[in-house]
């Protein structure tokens, strides 16, 4: 039977059934064997209160009892069978799926604590064989488990501690790099299952020569492992080693160090916890060694980020070897290798020293600056994966600026011709960050910028123009019409991050008659001022779409806001005025759509941030106070109308912003109050002040939940006279948007509102849709919005004839559009049951033109909704006028969506007497309707969707 299952146990593709062989194997061996525990297996002291008496009364206390001779049994022969059963165990051992590599394990376990010992011995030596014949993370993963199963039952003994250790101390830094991948995380953490097991099952005194190796090997794992339940795992084998075994250095301190929670996260394992142990000097060297040897080049690029953070604020309690030999060695790595990984950690590391320790040497520090033209002179920043090499170079180049290096003049560069040559070290990094903010990625647009922010701010001063004017006019000529989007972006994001020094130079005289620059006439003009002309510019949202870029766009805000706040007291309030003035008109007001969806809402998401910024900057640089021209004292309620709008529409993260900036702004701990001065200045009434100040100290946990949003904007501000009209405009485009978790909060907060005052709502709504009148992206939501109220009663009967205007004008703009259209016909529809007799007639004149419409689905949808309009009618004080069941049967036996237009006109004519209405008083908007579709194409009007296929 054994040979039979133990090739099932083998060949087997299922999992569950060679779990189940591995099983029956192991009892099967069982059965063979006497049912009693070997009496040679190690035996741990046992602390007892009998014993710990006898201490303290001076009796005789029993002695450790650690290995004893095994007694000779009576018959101590072992079947040759079990062999063949332990066979087909180690094999498992390296089994592909985990469930029977465990059974496996356990199985050796049990046999071996009843086969005599020499050759349970035997079985040790064949599982630590396991990890030189299966050398992938099999083998290792089942050889762990099978000796955390024999220390769990006292069958390793102390002479197989010094094979076995070694192994474990290996596994528990186990990793194989796949790629993008690796594999390990299992094994790691048997490791640690076996460190769990030795710590119960052996007495201290015998495992003192392993206590500091395995000591080192779990803080290393439970502080810098990647996955998070290994860290942990290892922390809690820590714990019972320093339990029960009590020989771990600072063991009680560092078990409250790392516990389950202060793990949890990466950053925290690395940054946190690392240097509070790395205190303490028995592990500080294996830490550094761990993160320089292992980490630095790890596969996870996060993991190389920490590591580098990490041995920089370790090395900072003992800068002397990181000096004499971390900094060195990773300028060389950095310089040297040909894995990114390794080049990527290293340079993470030189910038993190640079930033942590000040007592580098000059020396080191121009090594480390030449790292960026060694790169370059070896084409490592061109392949795959060097956009994190170039991120590095800039985290490098900042932290150097930041600390206030001094640079070395010239740097080392290598020419094609292999021939060494010098290089003046601005102009050489110079370009390193104009060609980095020329890459793809934004992230790496991004730190490019902040590097040169720094490195402007450190090294630019005094300004040169044979250098700086350069500069300056390089960027001004990426941003020029015709560079691609990605080259605009990052040079409209620099433009903004210019030093002081040269944004108060006079404009450079351009050198010839086609160059990006201003003529000579306008020299005396200072570049900050032809930045911030710049940027307005390109704020605004061109008609050609080939050269419209959102995120050009936003990164012009940002350069505006940063430019801003370096000049300072330099800035004039005309220009304060003209930046805010273009971030209002055109950032707040950019709803471009693309194939993305809303990316006009990347700009008005940098408005809400950056106005802000802006506008404390102003305070604190004494511009912006109440002596300023009243347009500059407007900045604040514009921005805050700005965001109470933002706050009320449809995106969540934009409404999340909008809440977050302006609480921000109102509670700002040094400029709050000169901000409500400043509202108060321009006639805001001091109860909408206290308005705003009741959402802003309102406890609102979420700003992006429409739940808690639309009740405290809706109801605070709608009913008031300055920021009211901004939530007007807002509010509709949620009500008439898709999203049903935002349209019913925003429904609900504004039928509350519209209940308390019908008669000034409907009047402020209908001013807001006269101003967005023709507007594609807010016609739709205003109609789903009107047809809403009307419905609940809501909407003043006053103002039904206005509507009834807006929908004739709107349908003979949108004549060729059939989603519009489309949209026009729930409100006509409404109307159209009104009890406001001209606003009914008007709404059966339009319906009318509609159902005549070049567009089939247009006319059936138009006709169904009419019937069952004219269904609903009332008798009125002109009942006696209309035939409206001669009406009805026309509308229920006409085939509207009909092809012959002659049938669907003679029917609509048919429709006007029933109705009481005349046919001559819409013959203009019939017109604008019906005309054909060469007309529309004459006249230069887009027809969408004209096909009937395309319709039905």
């Amino acid at each position: 039977l054994i040979p039979i299952v133990g090739e099932i146990s083998q060949a087997s593709k299922d999992v569950k059934t060679a779990k189940t062989a591995v099983k029956v194997l192991q009892r099967l061996g069982l059965s063979l064997l006497k049912q009693k525990s070997a009496s040679w297996k190690y035996r741990q002291n046992v602390k007892s209160l009998e014993v710990n008496l006898a201490k303290a009364t001076g009796g005789k206390v029993v002695g450790s009892a650690i290995e004893e001779a095994a007694p000779a049994d009576e018959d101590d022969t072992v079947p040759d069978v079990i062999e063949d059963v332990i066979g087909y165990l180690l094999t498992s051992l390296s089994h592909s799926d985990t469930i029977v590599r465990w059974s496996a394990a356990k199985g050796i376990g049990r046999l071996c604590a009843r086969l005599p010992k020499e050759m349970a011995a035997d079985v040790v030596l064949a599982v630590i064989e396991v990890f030189e014949t299966y050398e992938n993370d099999s083998g290792w993963h089942g050889g762990l488990l099978a000796l955390a199963e024999l220390c769990r039952g006292s069958v390793l003994l102390l002479e197989g501690f010094e094979k076995a250790m070694p192994l474990v101390a290996k596994g528990l830094h186990y990793e194989i790099s796949k790629g993008s991948f690796s594999v390990g995380a299992h094994v790691r953490d048997a490791a640690c299952y076996v460190c769990w097991s030795v710590a119960r099952a052996y007495n201290p005194s015998d495992l003192a020569t392993y206590a500091h190796s395995l000591s080192t090997a779990l803080i290393t794992t439970a502080i810098f492992d990647r996955e998070v339940n290994v860290r942990r795992a290892a922390a809690a084998a820590f714990q019972e080693c320093v339990g029960r075994l009590g020989n771990f250095p600072n063991g009680i301190d560092l078990v409250t160090t790392m516990d389950f929670f202060s793990l949890a996260t990466t950053r925290n394992a690395y940054l946190s916890v690392a240097p509070q142990v790395a205190a303490y000097d028995a592990y500080r060297s294996a830490m550094t060694e761990h993160l320089f040897n292992t980490k630095l080049a790890h596969w996870d690029r996060n993991i190389r980020k920490h590591g580098a953070m990490a041995l920089a604020a370790i090395c900072a309690t003992d800068p002397e070897r990181a000096i004499t030999h971390y900094f060195p060695t990773l300028v060389n790595q950095a310089k040297d290798t040909s894995e990114v990984a390794i080049r990527h950690g290293s340079i993470l590391a030189v910038a993190a020293m640079v930033k942590a320790i000040p007592a580098i040497p000059q020396a080191s520090i121009d090594a480390a600056v030449n790292i960026i033209p060694a790169l370059d002179s070896k084409r490592y920043f061109r392949g795959r994966g060097v956009e994190y090499v170039r991120q590095a170079c800039c985290q490098l180049l900042t932290n150097i600026a930041t600390t206030r290096r001094t640079l070395p003049d010239h740097v080392e560069i290598t020419k094609l011709t292999g021939q060494k040559a010098k290089a003046a070290t601005k102009g050489n990094l110079q370009r390193f960050l104009e060609d980095t903010w020329k890459q793809p990625l934004e992230w790496l647009q991004s730190d490019a910028v902040d590097a040169f922010l720094a490195f402007g701010a450190a090294y630019y001063s005094p300004y040169t123009e044979a250098f700086h004017g350069k500069v300056f006019t390089a960027m001004l000529q990426g941003i020029s019409e015709g560079k691609a989007p990605i080259e605009r972006r990052g040079n409209v994001a620099a433009m903004g991050s210019i030093p002081l020094s040269m944004a108060l130079a006079p404009l450079p005289v351009p050198a010839t008659s086609d160059s990006a620059a201003p003529s000579a006439s306008s020299s005396t003009r200072h570049i900050w001022e032809e930045v911030l002309s710049s940027l307005n510019e390109l704020m605004i949202l061109g008609t050609n779409k080939d050269e419209q870029d959102a995120e050009t766009r936003r990164n012009a805000v940002k350069a505006t806001s940063t430019l801003i706040s370096t000049l300072g007291t330099h800035l004039t309030v005309a220009a304060l005025t003209s930046s805010t003035e273009s971030i209002f008109t055109n950032s707040f007001t950019d709803y471009a759509v693309d194939k993305r969806g809303d990316v006009g809402s990347y700009s008005r998401i940098e408005a809400l941030k950056e106005v802000p910024k802006i506008i404390c900057s102003a305070i604190a640089a004494g511009i912006l106070t109440v002596d300023a021209p009243i347009e500059a004292r407007r900045i604040v309620v514009h921005y805050i109308k700005a965001t109470v709008k933002q706050a009320v529409e449809k995106i969540d993260r934009v409404r999340h912003i909008a809440g977050t900036e302006l609480k921000n702004l109102l509670t700002h701990p040094v400029h709050s109050a000169a901000v409500e001065t400043l509202l108060a200045s321009v006639e805001v009434p001091a109860d909408e002040i206290a308005a705003l100040r009741r959402i802003v100290d309102s406890k609102v946990v979420d700003w992006a939940s429409p739940q808690e949003t639309f009740p405290l904007f809706v109801g605070q501000l709608i009913h008031t006279s300055v920021f009211g009209p901004s939530v007007m405009e807002g509010v509709p485009i949620s009500v008439g948007g898709l999203s049903l978790h935002v349209l019913r909060s925003a429904q609900e907060a504004l039928f509350a509102a519209f209940a308390d005052n019908k008669e000034s709502l409907t009047k402020l709504l209908v001013e807001v849709a006269a101003k967005y009148a023709h507007s594609e992206r807010a016609v739709v939501p205003l109609c789903s919005t009107i047809e809403r109220l009307v419905s609940h009663k809501l909407f003043a009967d006053a103002y039904l004839g206005d509507v009834a205007d807006m929908l004739a004008v709107e349908a003979r703009h949108f004549a060729t559009d059939i989603n519009r259209l489309l949209s026009f016909i729930p409100l006509i529809a409404t109307l159209c049951q009104s009890p406001a007799p001209e606003a009914r007639r008007a709404a059966w004149h339009q319906a009318l033109v509609l159902i005549a419409s070049r567009y089939p689905k247009v006319r059936s949808r138009m006709a169904t909704e009419l019937y069952t309009a004219i269904l609903m009618v009332h008798s009125g004080a002109d009942a006696s006028q209309l035939d409206l069941p001669s009406a009805m049967t026309i509308l229920s036996t006409t085939q509207w969506d009909n092809t012959d237009v002659t049938i669907v006109k003679g029917a609509r004519d048919g429709l006007y007497a029933p109705l009481g209405l005349k046919a001559e008083e819409a013959g203009a908007a019939q017109g604008a309707l019906a005309m054909s579709a060469e007309d529309a194409l004459r006249s230069n009007r887009t027809i969408r969707m004209g096909t009937y296929k395309s319709l039905v």
